[in-house]
């Protein structure tokens, strides 16, 4: 998550670098943003891929003491909480995680389980000035996935989530707002992920009107997208390197 908000500060800084007088975007984005929106997208997806096969070898665990986040068991899942504050802003994540074996019992850790479940919440705001603007941001993220498959060699997973964004800025020069939403799925086969160190298959539709992206997972340690204007006209396309080794 840590990942997630860097990408959310630096598309407050290519924001602040518009040399438009002013710059208002209530109900859609510029092009411009929106291919940014691709990019953080793609980071994402690949960000919660790493987590779930992370999540499908281990069970979640704090390593230190942190007066900022908790982990607890209660028989049937885990929670995760991690709350900060600062001078310029806050955020708050909570998870929610269960292994299920095969009988569809609640198991504390993945080496028995078939299968996992996790949600997450996320929110957060910034207020801050760089230089001579000042940055008022929030944004709300929520995620749900679904992953069958464990202790096999080949990994099921079913995506979804949304994320809604808005920043605002002022400066003598200029001022502005954007905001969007943004919801997820993967294709309805889900993606395919082997064990193996073979990659992913299968595709993640991301959609923020009026544009419309695909991430593409061949088998290839590369996944590529392509972002439409109005599900027809192809604005950019970029890929994203994969952590793991192609056939």
């Amino acid at each position: 998550m840590k990942k997630l908000i860097f990408l959310l500060m630096v598309l407050v800084m290519v924001v602040g670098c518009s040399d438009e007088e002013t710059a208002t975007q209530p109900t859609g984005l510029e092009q411009v943003y929106a291919i940014n929106q691709s990019q953080m997208g793609a980071g994402m997806a690949t960000e919660m891929l790493g987590s779930i096969m992370g999540f499908a070898e281990l069970a979640p665990a704090v390593t230190r003491d942190d007066p900022y986040q908790s982990l607890t068991y209660d028989g049937e899942a885990w929670t995760w909480v991690l709350e900060y504050s600062d001078e310029n802003g806050s955020f708050s994540m909570n998870m929610w995680l269960q292994y299920l074996d095969a009988t569809g019992m609640p198991v504390p850790d993945p080496d028995n389980a078939v299968s996992l479940s996790f949600l997450i919440d996320y929110s957060g705001d910034l207020n801050f000035t760089e230089g001579d603007t000042e940055y008022i941001a929030d944004w709300v993220y929520e995620s749900a996935a679904e992953v069958d498959g464990l202790n096999t060699m080949v990994l099921t997973v079913d995506w979804t989530g949304s994320q809604d964004y808005s920043i605002a800025w002022t400066s003598p020069s200029s001022n502005g707002n954007i905001d969007y939403a943004m919801t997820w799925a993967t294709g309805d086969a889900g993606l395919i992920v082997p064990l193996d160190g073979g990659c992913p298959d299968g595709s993640i539709h991301f959609t923020y009107a009026p544009y419309e992206m695909d991430m593409i997972f061949d088998g290839s340690d590369t996944a590529s997208w392509e972002l439409y204007w109005n599900d027809e006209e192809l604005v950019a396309s970029g890929t994203e390197a994969l952590d793991c080794i192609s056939d």
